[in-house]
């Protein structure tokens, strides 16, 4: 879990971060204590990003995302934080050079299939607490009730 936090006042902002994270390794997780979440966006504008949770982006450490949209950036300013950030979203959306196709459909697939087992997780439980089982003596019939919310 991460946790962060921004005090701001009239003439400045401040930003903390703990440096726990998730970091993805192939199939599994691994959680490291010694994680950057705090970057600067520009080098020569006091605009700065947080990172939350994961340390990485489609298996890209963030840091390394930063710091290329930071060297794209280079000297250019915008009027407002908003600005930046669509600046930071349109460098990631499509950016096959940092997330080749095939890897983003893997970790669309991946994410897919998470979701899909769990709401098959939620569906067995709920048929487990109803003692409905799709089994015979009319129980498959008690079982498409509460699949399409008749129970």
């Amino acid at each position: 879990m991460t946790s962060e936090v921004v005090v701001m006042n009239r003439t400045g902002v401040a930003l903390a971060a703990d440096s726990a994270v998730t970091v993805e390794t192939g199939d599994s997780l691994k959680i490291r204590d010694s994680a950057l979440k705090l970057f600067t966006l520009s080098k020569y504008r006091p605009v700065g990003v947080m990172v939350y949770n994961n340390a990485s982006l489609l298996g890209v450490p963030m840091e390394t995302v930063i710091k290329l949209f930071r060297r794209q950036l280079g000297k250019k300013a915008y009027g407002t934080l908003r600005e930046y950030g669509d600046a930071l979203v349109q460098f990631l959306d499509g950016n096959e050079m940092l997330f080749p196709r095939a890897i983003q459909d893997r970790y669309f697939l991946q994410a897919v299939e998470t979701e899909y087992l769990r709401i098959r997780e939620d569906f067995s439980k709920e048929f487990v607490e109803r003692g409905v089982y799709a089994g015979g003596d009319g129980q498959a019939d008690a079982a498409k009730d509460v699949i399409a919310g008749r129970a």
